[in-house]
């Protein structure tokens, strides 16, 4: 049996509340990028991470101090979660790095399978809901501002 770890998109999993329920229907059913385990017995998940969030300059330092977290439960793999490989502007620089530190743990690429036409849908939906206009403090400060002018004390 082949011990897995998976590191998600923190956008996905934080912002937009994600439970990895595809990754896991995935592992369950030995699909995607699973199916390469069942001459193995399957897979046993050991973990589930998720990045450090959109880069800063600190941000491989992050990565490498989440991994650790998963790397020492002796993975054969961290699976890239499908949304990483989807959104993620970095997940070369990531997969490289990652491929640098834990030579012993094999860096995938992917998860479950969905269509193009899926892919699309996702991105454009996690894009909508990434970027929703959302009031703000100043909003409300300036409301309250607003409402003092009209109503002074």
């Amino acid at each position: 049996m082949a011990r897995i770890g998976i590191l998600t998109c923190s956008n996905t999993t934080q912002d937009a509340g994600c439970s990895s329920f595809m990754c896991l229907k995935g592992i369950n059913e030995n699909t995607g990028e699973f199916a390469r385990y069942q001459n193995q017995g399957g897979t046993e998940l050991a973990g589930i991470i998720s990045c450090a969030g959109c880069p800063t300059a600190v941000a491989p330092e992050k990565l490498l101090k989440r991994v650790r977290s998963l790397a020492f439960l002796q993975l054969d793999a961290i699976h890239l979660s499908s949304c990483v490989m989807s959104l993620c502007p970095f997940k070369n620089k990531y997969a490289r790095l990652l491929k640098k530190h834990f030579p012993g743990i094999n860096i995938v690429e992917g998860t479950h399978v969905e269509s193009p036409e899926v892919v699309q849908m996702f991105i454009a939906g996690m894009q909508d809901m990434l970027t929703q206009s959302q009031k703000t403090m100043a909003d409300m400060g300036q409301q309250a501002m607003e409402m003092e002018k009209a109503n002074p004390v």
